[in-house]
C-alpha cells in the first residue's frame, strides 16, 4: 500500500510510507459503486445532487453513516450478519458505527485487542483501505508507474475534471480494471470503513483499524478532480457527516464463506 518519495516527489504525508499488505480473507466486492436506483430502493430515499443524472448513476451526497446503513440492509435483505450498529430518527439515519465485537478493548499495560476482526463480519460492510487498495490495483502484487500513475489511459479508465463536464455519469461507462471494477478511479470518491492513519512500516496482514472520532477515509478519484491529482495512492481525510458536494460514494463488499 501506498508508495514512497522515491517513486513520487510530491507524494502526501499520509500516501507513505509504502508498506508491504497480505490480504488474506478472501472478499467480494462491487463491481460497481452503489447507484441511485439501489440505494432508493434499499433505504427509500435518493439524497444525490445529481438526480438528473438518473436512476444508473452513482448515488452521491451521501455520507458515511448511511453508506453503512446500506451495507446493513443488504445484509438484512440476504439474511446476513450486520456488521454495523446504526440509529435512525424520524426514519432517516443518524449515526452508525463498527458493531462493538470488532472494537478493541483497551487493558492496562497492554496493547489494544480485537474480540473479532472487522473482516470476520459475514455480512456486507465497507471496504477496509487495504482491501479497497487491493482491488484498485486489479489484484496486482507489485505497485508499478503505469498501476498508479495512469495518466496516459486515464481518461478511457475515469471520469475526471477533464472529460466529466463537472458531474459524475452512470456508472460501468468506463473501461474496467484487471479485475473487471469500474470507477475505481474516478466517477466518485469512495468511503472506506476506517479513519486515516499514517502506515506503519512493518508488513501488515489484513490491517483494520476502527473508526476514532468523526473522521473518515474515503480512496479514489472524482469528477471534480483533476487527472494530474488521480492515481491509485490518494488518500483523504473526511468527516462521517460530510454529505455536501456530490463527488462521493461507496461500494460494498464482503468476506468469502468458507463454502463460496
Amino acid at each position: 500500500m501506498g508508495l514512497s518519495k522515491k517513486q513520487l516527489s510530491t507524494a502526501t504525508y499520509y500516501e507513505s510510507p509504502s508498506v508491504q499488505v497480505s490480504i488474506q480473507q478472501p472478499f467480494w466486492i462491487w463491481k460497481t459503486e452503489v447507484t441511485q436506483a439501489q440505494f432508493q430502493s434499499a433505504l427509500g430515499y435518493n439524497p444525490s445532487r445529481f438526480k438528473d443524472c438518473g436512476p444508473s448513476c452513482p448515488v452521491e451526497q451521501v455520507n458515511w453513516h448511511e453508506a453503512a446503513a446500506f451495507c446493513n440492509r443488504l445484509s438484512v435483505l440476504e439474511k446476513r450478519e450486520t456488521c454495523f450498529d446504526c440509529k435512525t430518527k424520524r426514519g432517516r439515519i443518524v449515526s452508525c458505527a463498527w458493531k462493538q465485537d470488532f472494537v478493541p478493548t483497551q487493558k492496562k499495560s497492554t496493547s489494544p485487542t480485537h474480540k473479532k476482526a472487522y473482516t470476520s463480519c459475514k455480512g456486507w460492510r465497507l471496504p477496509t483501505e487495504a482491501e479497497w487498495e487491493y482491488a484498485a490495483r486489479g489484484g496486482h502484487k507489485q505497485a508499478n508507474e503505469t498501476i498508479l500513475f495512469p495518466t496516459n489511459a486515464l481518461l478511457s479508465l475515469a471520469w475526471v475534471k477533464e472529460n466529466s463536464a463537472k458531474q459524475p455519469h452512470p456508472v460501468a461507462q468506463k473501461q474496467p480494471n484487471p479485475l473487471g471494477l469500474f470507477d475505481m478511479l474516478g466517477n466518485l470518491r469512495e468511503w472506506t470503513a476506517e479513519s486515516i492513519q499514517r502506515y506503519p512500516k512493518s508488513p501488515q496482514i489484513d490491517p483494520q483499524s476502527p473508526p476514532r472520532g468523526s473522521i473518515r477515509a474515503v480512496r479514489g478519484g472524482s469528477w471534480y478532480e483533476s487527472a494530474r491529482s488521480t492515481r491509485l495512492t490518494k488518500r483523504a481525510s473526511v468527516s462521517a457527516a460530510y454529505q455536501k458536494t456530490g463527488d462521493t460514494g461507496f461500494r460494498p463488499v464482503r468476506t468469502l464463506d468458507k463454502n463460496e
